[in-house]
């Protein structure tokens, strides 16, 4: 209900994606799916994978407090919804914060593919998260709203863990809060009022 008309960091790279199409090729393009997705008309399926990432989430969140023992008094808080202060269509539910007397705050985001080497050639080039990736948008997005410049990408399975940390991209996050602009401004004001 609370997401409903917000631009979340789930949702992100899709909006991203659309917009950089609308502006390199030609259409026509449908939005229509798009637009359900954001002013919450049209929930999407949770598939297999997104449930049992949900299901497992409890204990990668455990399995990350335990590989990170060494930092002082290292706290995993669960978030609810930001919203962003800057920017009122935007929105992110990071899957916790971390704090420690060590570090900087940082955010996490829990993955748990059924394989993490597919993951790793999917998402990953040389141990960092692709540019190109939908998680790397939805990461920049939950730190470009709640003002933490760090995300730890904990990627998850029983049988090994992979934990990348992304650094705040604040040009990409600018051409994001753009074509987000674009999305909001142009085309769902302009449905609104017709």
């Amino acid at each position: 209900m609370y997401r409903e008309g917000l631009i979340t960091a789930s949702v992100a790279h899709r909006v991203y994606t659309w917009v950089r199409t609308c502006q390199t090729k030609m259409g026509p393009h449908d939005p229509r799916r798009l637009i359900a997705a954001v002013v919450g008309k049209k929930k999407g399926r949770a598939t297999f994978t997104m449930k049992r990432g949900l299901l497992c989430e409890p204990e990668a969140r455990k399995a990350f407090q335990d590989k990170n023992d060494s930092h002082v008094e290292l706290e995993v808080t669960e978030t609810g919804l930001f919203l962003s202060g800057h920017h009122a269509f935007l929105g992110a539910s990071p899957d916790g914060l971390v704090k420690c007397k060590c570090c900087a705050p940082r955010l996490l985001e829990i993955k748990v593919p059924l394989k993490i080497q597919d993951f790793a050639k999917r998402q990953l080039r040389a141990g960092e998260l692709k540019k190109s990736s939908g998680y790397y948008t939805q990461v920049q997005v939950q730190m470009g709203v709640t003002g933490l410049n760090t995300c730890v990408l904990f990627v998850y399975s029983k049988e090994e863990c992979r934990q990348i940390s992304v650094p705040f991209d604040q040009s990409f996050f600018k051409e994001f809060i753009e074509r987000c602009k674009f999305f909001y401004f142009q085309l769902l004001a302009s449905l609104h009022f017709q």
